[in-house]
């Protein structure tokens, strides 16, 4: 079992790394007017499911059989609790019950595996990175360079306890009884190695499954200083710039605006900063 010490190492918060931004690029022409004024006006960001990211891998965990005689002690104590917990058996009634679990150990860890989908598949997560230049960003993720690019201050809201993704071959283990601390998001913060040049930081929320839906947590409000910068992409259309300043001009930031420009001799873009009139 990881502890949290080594989930720490392993996914540090950004402000360990003493990086100043952190950004988020969207489509202006695909955007619904109601998601746009949540954010601009409202200071609300979004936080998608998995199911609405584009990696079908995304919070896929799984579990491992215990490999020694005391994890399969640790396991059957932690189903017999389980079971007295939450069906109300006798103590003595629970372990004999957990024992015979134990017995049929692929029919548990199927229960596991279901039951951390359900967990993981309604967590809310949110994902930054670390550059506003790189053009697969801007042509994967910012509408073929006619969306935009948000700057974020990284020393406040959720950028400050954002954690930095790992990049691996495998899922990633949950471990049972899962932590009761931050390391619980492991899941939610490892991806495939093909994913690496997204030098990606996470922001998320892990709901309590045993509340109500209805008080599932969507958006984590922002501080006026949280959006520090608007780049407009290269090839984004006036109408389009102009229905995003309207609703800067009605809502709690103040940030700087930029309009991304083709470099005349590199595969570079360069950001011209616009000045008041």
């Amino acid at each position: 079992m990881e502890t949290l010490k080594e989930f720490e190492l392993c996914h540090p918060c950004v402000d360990l790394h003493k990086i100043p931004h952190l950004y988020r690029f969207k489509s202006i022409k695909g955007a619904e007017d109601s998601h746009l004024e949540d954010f601009f006006v409202h200071g609300k960001l979004y936080h998608p499911l998995p199911t609405q990211l584009n990696d079908p891998f995304e919070c896929k965990p799984h579990f491992v059989r215990p490999s020694s005689a005391s994890e399969a002690r640790e396991l059957r104590k932690y189903l017999a609790k389980q079971l007295r917990s939450h069906q109300g058996m006798p103590w003595k009634q629970a372990k004999e019950q957990a024992k015979l679990m134990m017995t049929d150990q692929n029919r548990t860890i199927e229960m596991f595996r279901r039951a951390a989908a359900t967990t993981y598949g309604r967590a809310r997560l949110c994902s930054f990175t670390t550059s506003k230049e790189n053009l697969l960003f801007w042509s994967h993720y910012g509408d073929s360079h006619q969306g935009m690019c948000l700057e974020f201050d990284s020393a406040g809201g959720p950028m400050r306890n954002a954690r930095q993704v790992k990049y691996d071959d495998y899922y990633p283990n949950v471990d049972v009884p899962q932590p009761a601390d931050e390391s619980a998001a492991k899941p939610a913060l490892v991806k495939s190695r093909n994913w690496k040049y997204e030098s990606e930081y996470r922001s998320f929320i892990i709901p309590d499954i045993t509340e109500d839906e209805s008080k599932w947590i969507r958006f984590i409000e922002l501080a006026p200083s949280s959006l520090t910068g608007i780049y407009f992409g290269a090839c984004a259309q006036d109408k389009d710039k102009d229905r995003i300043l309207d609703l800067v001009e009605r809502g709690i930031f103040d940030p700087r605006i930029y309009d991304a420009e083709l470099s005349e001799s590199t595969f570079f873009l360069k950001f011209k900063e616009r000045t008041c009139a």
